[in-house]
């Protein structure tokens, strides 16, 4: 476990260094008396993202995990299984910088 914790400073430190310029970025789209409203989608998109992709690495999580004795394979196991999750985290990240990239394509050629 004690591996993992360098791995995990890494996502956390930046989700922290991308939340930020992300809401902004956001928020930058719309009309200034509409922010507040946006601001609650944005919040509420964010936890239910947040609960979706606890559920499914938690489902590859489990699913990578095959009950055992050997506590050396249940090692190899759970390495598997957290490099299931952190896949699932890159595919997911990629997506939502490829839908980024086109809503800026797209708000550049409407303004």
């Amino acid at each position: 476990a004690v591996q993992l914790i360098p791995v995990l400073v890494v996502v956390g430190a930046g989700q922290g260094f991308i939340m930020t310029p992300l809401l902004n970025l956001v928020l930058g789209f719309v009309d200034e008396a509409q922010a507040g409203m946006a601001s609650g989608v944005i919040s509420t998109v964010q936890q239910v993202g947040a609960a979706l992709g606890v559920a499914v690495v938690g489902i590859l999580f489990g699913t990578a995990l095959v009950t055992g004795d050997d506590a050396v394979a249940q090692a190899g196991q759970y390495v598997s299984a957290f490099v299931a999750g952190m896949l699932y985290n890159l595919v997911a990240a990629l997506l939502v910088c490829t839908l980024l990239l086109m809503l800026v394509r797209t708000q550049r050629s409407f303004g």
